[in-house]
């Protein structure tokens, strides 16, 4: 993946009121009683920094948002600033410590304290969390507590940063938000750290605002959402910057958050639902730390898909787990949170009853689940926890030559942990996932899949070789994604080169229709420019034929994705034409020529 393009980091602080409890030292008069003259020398302030988030119910409706009962949580690790009420200019700063607590010392002054919602530490095990508003030019969130002139030299200030929720809804700041999303980045950095307490994390900006919302803005700006003026149609994880044209705003890199709380019929809002942050997280591990070859797009438990979005999902399911401990995910939506989407990964993903196989992102997860606990149901006889998952993200992931998949997390499972091979080789059978290997030989064919040669088909040099892209997975009616990544709408060929060479790929269709391909060496596209000789993906329906060119090739093995452009869905063309073929079975005759 491309390296990350860091987004201009905005000066602006968006203050959150003034949600302050302040003793020990308050300043002004009262009852016509002259205070006492302001101390001199040192003055120091500490106190505790909270944030409230409501519990989740446990009666019907279950696993939605009780703002009936409030958690009064320490926000960890954040940045304390002591301005000076006068200018704002900074007295001090330091940070918040695992129970929320600060102490800071400055020359007397009246001062106020502001906590920023930002996670900072700079060397080894170091990282830069902040949470930005898109749609008030990227500022930085901040609690700020009311003004205090000291007549003590010891003075307590506590912030808490509230809900903003009443019995009317919604009718206060929600200064808790951004604070809540911060909860869940230093939990998953704390268990990122647990297994590596050297590894440094790469910057992450998070985008909340109130505005967010599911909505998405009218094309072209549709693919990307437009975060000024909210309409950035679900949370998601971007993991490269957009830059600004004519059309569309910049979209910088990092997560976003919806918020949107407005009564609408679609209202969804995501800062209290720690499931969801810590899901789009595992996206930022994967690309930041790991490798991540998922092409996104919609999907679901039921869907059989591409085994790289798959992996992703899945990975992403099970991985908010372990940030939390809980193997329930739970995802909020309506005003309030008063609905919900929720299930067990522990317990099959209940209450539904999802597709098993290494192209179900049900099954990733529970079996990467049953790796990270204690041993459990029947068939569960792994407790490994964390750190060997990490040990394979971070090592064997990211330099296989196969594509990121199940294969190569069990493969990489195995070969770390040989006292536990029988029983994660037990776990993934259960699954029905019975391919070996980092490439998954020998894996049975996928039903309502008539075309299947194997999880990867291989491409012998000089010999023609016939594959199938299929639409029988797509969802009804996605005209824009059909089989974008869903399973068969790909195919994928090894290709092994004994030493240097040059390579002529060919891939041809009946006329009429446009066969596209993209070569790949450990992830990496080996096209490195669009458009050239190399480029396997121009538009070639005129004859029907793709082919390109690559010089230099070293020894070793490569991975080719073979598809058929329309079942891949409007979004393969920059424009639908009339006559476009239709999506269907596609036979593509591919040969691989040395030259």
């Amino acid at each position: 993946m491309g390296g990350r393009r860091i987004a201009s980091r905005a000066a602006t602080i968006l203050a959150l009121g003034t949600l302050v409890a302040a003793c020990g030292g308050g300043g002004g008069s009262s009852g016509g009683v002259t205070p006492p003259p302001p101390p001199t020398g040192n003055i120091t302030v500490s106190g505790r920094i909270t944030f409230d988030r409501p519990s989740y119910r446990t009666t019907t409706p279950v696993n939605t948002l009780n703002f009936d009962s409030l958690q009064r949580l320490p926000v960890r690790g954040a940045t304390v600033e002591v301005l000076r009420a006068a200018d704002s200019s900074v007295l001090a700063t330091t940070t918040t410590n695992a129970n929320g607590d600060y102490s800071a010392a400055f020359v007397s002054a009246p001062f106020i304290v502001r906590a920023k919602a930002q996670l900072v530490r700079t060397g080894a095990g170091g990282y830069d969390f902040e949470i930005r508003n898109n749609t008030s030019s990227n500022a930085l969130y901040a609690l700020d507590g009311t003004t205090v002139t000291p007549s003590t030299n010891n003075v307590t200030v506590n912030l808490n940063a509230a809900t903003g929720w009443g019995e009317a809804g919604y009718t206060g700041s929600r200064s808790a938000a951004p604070f809540s999303i911060l909860d869940m980045l230093y939990r998953a950095k704390e268990l990122l750290l647990s297994a590596e307490p050297d590894l440094t994390l790469p910057a992450l900006d998070v985008y909340w605002s109130t505005l967010n919302r599911a909505e998405s803005p009218p094309s072209p700006c549709d693919t990307l959402g437009n975060p000024v003026t909210g309409q950035i149609g679900t949370t998601f994880y971007l993991n490269l910057s957009a830059s600004a044209d004519a059309s569309c705003p910049a979209v910088p890199a990092g997560i976003y958050v919806l918020g949107d709380a407005s009564g609408n019929a679609d209202d969804d809002a995501d800062e209290f639902d720690v499931s969801v942050i810590a899901h789009e997280f595992s996206h930022f591990y994967e690309n930041k730390l790991s490798r991540i070859e998922s092409m996104g797009g919609p999907h679901s438990l039921s869907a059989k898909l591409d085994f790289t979005i798959a992996f992703s999902e899945g990975f992403g399911n099970a991985f908010q787990g372990f940030v939390l401990n809980d193997p329930v995910y739970r995802d909020t939506f309506g005003t309030g949170g008063n609905d919900a989407f929720y299930l067990d990964i522990e317990n099959n993903h209940a209450p539904y009853a999802p597709v098993e196989g290494y192209f179900s992102e049900a099954s990733v997860a529970e079996f990467l689940w049953d790796v990270f606990d204690g041993v459990g149901e029947a068939g569960d006889q792994i407790s490994l926890g964390f750190g060997p998952i990490n040990t394979v993200m971070r090592n064997e992931m990211r330099s296989t030559v196969a594509l990121t998949s199940i294969y190569v997390m069990g493969t990489g499972l195995e070969g770390g942990n040989p006292a536990q091979q029988v029983a994660i080789r037990q776990r993934l059978t259960a699954e029905g996932i019975v391919g070996t290997g980092e490439f998954g030989v020998g894996e049975a064919a996928v039903a309502g899949d008539n075309y299947f040669q194997g999880v990867y088909t291989s491409a012998a040099p000089g010999v023609s070789l016939l594959v199938t892209s299929i639409n029988t997975f797509a969802d009804v009616g996605d005209t824009l994604f059909q089989s974008y990544n869903r399973h068969g709408g790909r195919r994928y060929l090894q290709i092994v080169l004994p030493s240097a060479s040059n390579l002529r790929i060919t891939a041809q269709e009946s006329v009429g229709r446009d066969p596209d391909f993209v070569l790949y060496r450990s992830g990496v596209n080996q096209c490195p420019t669009l458009g050239g000789a190399c480029y396997g993906e121009d538009d070639s329906v005129a004859d029907g034929l793709e082919e390109a060119s690559y010089t230099g090739l070293p020894a070793g093995t490569y991975v080719l994705d073979v598809a058929d452009c329309s079942n891949l869905g409007t979004i393969c063309r920059d424009t639908s034409q009339p006559g476009d073929p239709e999506p269907g079975n596609a036979p593509i005759t591919v040969t691989v020529t040395p030259q």
